[in-house]
């Protein structure tokens, strides 16, 4: 029997309330280290001035340790106005998850998780659980293929910006795969969602 799921397209106007993500958080909530890197990368490249007031809380973070995800957060959230100034941040976050996958399957994990998968994205999907358990504490992501570039992602206690950035994510790694995706999500709350997925 089909769960009651309503789908929707993505609304990607208007802006990311900062307050409630992190006040949704768990404390000792996780992500390694590497995705620290990925936005000090793109911090780098921005006039020092631009980033006077943002502040980094390590001076360095080292790629497979675990660190707070409400410390990404909060960089995160100072970051991607910088970034995309005059974007909805909505817009911006999904922009920023349009980086993600390419950014990961470029890391040693990534090469690790996905490196043996050749040009499929079907068992690039498959692979996605396994990425998210490496990645993020706590988090549960589980896939159904439903068809012909048809599957569908469930995401149980994921924090850090579910709704958008995550969408953005899979839509980056379709798109990585020289496919354009449909995303649609049915969602449960801050942290638990379903992404039904064509392309």
């Amino acid at each position: 029997m089909d769960h009651p799921y309503e789908f929707r397209k993505p609304d990607f106007r208007g802006e990311v309330d900062p307050a409630a993500y992190l006040a949704a958080t768990p404390e000792d909530a996780t992500c390694k280290g590497l995705y620290f890197h990925s936005m000090l990368d793109m911090m780098a490249k921005l006039p020092k001035e631009r980033l006077a007031d943002i502040v980094v809380e390590r001076p360095r973070y080292l790629p497979f340790l675990d660190y707070p995800l409400r410390e990404h957060m909060r960089l995160s959230f100072a970051l991607v106005p910088r970034l995309f100034p005059g974007t909805p941040t909505r817009q911006a976050f999904r922009e920023m998850g349009w980086k993600a996958f390419p950014d990961f399957a470029a890391t040693m994990l990534g090469r690790v998780v996905f490196g043996v998968l050749g040009n499929d994205l079907e068992r690039a999907f498959e692979s996605g659980p396994r990425a998210v358990a490496q990645s993020i504490k706590p988090g549960l992501a589980m896939i159904n293929t439903l068809g012909e570039r048809h599957v569908r992602m469930e995401y149980y206690d994921i924090y850090g910006i579910l709704d958008p950035y995550y969408i953005g994510v899979v839509e980056g790694m379709v798109r990585h795969y020289g496919f354009e995706p449909d995303v649609r999500i049915h969602t449960m709350d801050i942290a638990n969602a379903v992404l039904d997925v064509k392309w």
